[in-house]
């Protein structure tokens, strides 16, 4: 279902993408853009139907949506507008704000980066001439964000789609002056945190700096995409990223860990593995070792050997189940080296776990950081280790493009 129904109550807005302000406040710089969105005959119905999931070329990519403008698939708002979205359904709500945000705001991220995956990523990215999907933010608002947003929930949405999941995306462009000047303005004074897509904000980060280089001032390149979510209307779920290391000998891992930790077997299936976990977790250190014969408990490191192995992590780290296990398990005791080809990430233990038992090696079933963890990292300028947590639910891909040229 796919209704025109744009919120022009008052005269639209025009952008100029004016970076003069974009480092005043502490907040996020935002914009309206001329977005692209899904017809009707051509709703992006799943993740596999946007053409970067594939991991293609940049010549794929800009091919693939080139044939979607050309055919009337993707159509262009005549008028910049930022865009409020909402999905609701089994695995949770979420409402917020996709806008343009310039790259210099006040973001702060909470986990590092894979540099290979962030130049792939700008390569795709300036070889298409396009964003990739929006960096999800959380921010405490519940201002004039939040008004906008009640506001265009009384209007029947441009957009609505209904994802294999059950869950119902909508889209509502908002090109009213009013709400824009409204939105921007408190934005601007709102620190927000990267909740997921810290490699798209970096990628974006290297293109206007190469840019900036290039004395190219004023490009569009100073801004991307942005799901900006108040956390305070719709709080975001953390879920754990486990490891999986294929090159890591299953006996030799088991014999280390049992040199520092209390190592115990477990039985049953993946799920009685994660129960045992978040019960253990909720009193100290745990981590489920899983290789291909079976899974086991690791708890309770030495406190001498923690503390000697930690000592030189921020005081704000040292507690963080995540900060311990990189550096207990995989960097001291299995000294494996934080590369692609030997640490792996899955988000779900089922998956993790079925590379084990497809490719041998071992797998790291964990928690995830707390709040008050992600928080403390945060306030102290430091960032957890790469691939610390999942937020979500995720936005929707697909639903509004932004392009490079004519914005």
């Amino acid at each position: 279902m796919l209704i025109s129904n744009n919120l022009h109550d008052r005269e639209p807005v025009q952008t100029s993408q004016d970076n003069s302000h974009h480092r005043n406040g502490v907040g996020v710089n935002v914009s309206p853009f001329r977005g692209w969105r899904s017809t009707e005959d051509h709703c992006v119905s799943s993740s596999s139907a946007v053409p970067w999931t594939h991991h293609g070329s940049p010549s794929q990519l800009s091919a693939t949506f080139g044939a979607w403008q050309q055919t009337g698939a993707v159509v262009q708002d005549r008028e910049p507008a930022i865009y409020v979205y909402e999905q609701t359904g089994p695995q949770g709500v979420q409402r917020g704000v996709l806008t343009a945000a310039h790259v210099q705001s006040e973001l702060c991220p909470h986990e590092q980066v894979i540099p290979e995956k962030v130049n792939t990523i700008a390569e795709l990215m300036k070889g298409a001439q396009m964003n990739l999907d929006p960096v999800l933010l959380g921010f405490s608002g519940n201002g004039s964000t939040a008004e906008c947003i009640r506001h265009a929930l009384t209007r029947e949405p441009a957009t609505e789609v209904l994802s294999p999941d059950g869950q119902l995306h909508r889209t509502w462009p908002i090109t009213d002056n009013y709400w824009i000047e409204a939105v921007t303005e408190e934005l601007r004074t709102k620190p927000a945190h990267i909740a997921d897509g810290h490699h798209r904000h970096a990628a974006a980060l290297q293109l206007q700096r190469s840019n900036e280089s290039n004395n190219d001032e004023g490009c569009a390149w100073d801004y991307f995409p942005v799901l900006l979510v108040d956390v305070e209307d719709s709080p975001l779920q953390l879920s754990p990223i486990h490891r999986v290391l294929p090159s890591a000998d299953p006996r030799q891992a088991l014999d280390a860990a049992r040199t520092r930790f209390t190592v115990q077997p477990l039985s049953g299936g993946v799920d009685d593995w994660i129960a045992a976990l978040d019960q253990y977790a909720a009193n100290g250190p745990a981590f489920v070792i899983v290789t291909s014969q079976g899974a086991y408990m690791a708890t309770d490191p030495h406190p001498d050997f923690l503390n000697e192995v930690l000592r030189s992590s921020p005081s704000s780290l040292r507690t963080m189940h995540l900060t311990i296990l990189h550096a207990t398990l995989i960097d001291h005791l299995w000294q494996i080296p934080d590369h692609s080809e030997t640490i792996g990430y899955e988000h779900t233990a089922q998956s993790a776990v079925q590379r084990v038992l497809d490719n041998g090696g071992i797998a790291v079933l964990t928690t995830p950081p707390t709040r008050d963890d992600l928080e403390s990292a945060a306030y102290a300028g430091v960032c957890l280790p790469r691939k610390s947590t999942s937020f979500g639910p995720k936005p929707h891909p697909g639903l509004v493009f932004r392009t490079i040229e004519g914005d």
